[in-house]
C-alpha cells in the first residue's frame, strides 16, 4: 500500500503546487494524509500482535508512535477511526529510530 501510493512523490507534487487553496492541493494533501495514517496504523497494529515475539522492539515503537501503555493490547489491534485517534501527533527523528538494529557477524 504504501509502495503503491508512493507518499513521497505526493509531498513532492504538494510542495511543487502553487496554489494551497485549490481543490487539487486539498486533493492531494487528503490523500497524503490518508496513506500516511493508514501507513502507520497498520504499523501500530502489528507492533501490537508482535510483542510476544518481539516485545523490546514493539515497545520502542509503540513508545514512538505514543501509543498509551493502556492500549497496548491485542483488543487494540484493529483498524483505528481517524476521528477517535490521537491523529496530528508528529513523529519527529524518523530517520535516526531504529526499532531492529542490524546483527553484526
Amino acid at each position: 500500500y504504501f509502495s503503491n501510493n508512493e507518499p513521497w512523490i505526493l509531498a513532492k507534487q504538494l510542495r511543487n503546487s502553487r496554489d494551497p487553496s485549490s481543490a487539487e492541493h486539498q486533493a492531494l494533501q487528503k490523500r497524503l494524509d490518508t496513506v500516511l495514517y493508514l501507513t502507520i496504523d497498520a504499523v501500530r497494529m502489528s507492533a501490537i500482535l508482535l510483542q510476544p515475539v518481539v516485545p523490546e522492539s514493539t515497545t520502542k515503537i509503540l513508545d514512538y508512535l505514543a501509543v498509551p501503555p493502556a492500549t497496548r493490547s491485542f483488543e487494540y489491534a484493529t483498524m483505528m477511526d481517524a476521528s477517535s485517534s490521537n491523529g496530528g501527533t508528529r513523529i519527529d527523528n524518523a530517520r535516526s529510530f531504529v526499532a531492529f538494529p542490524k546483527l553484526l557477524k
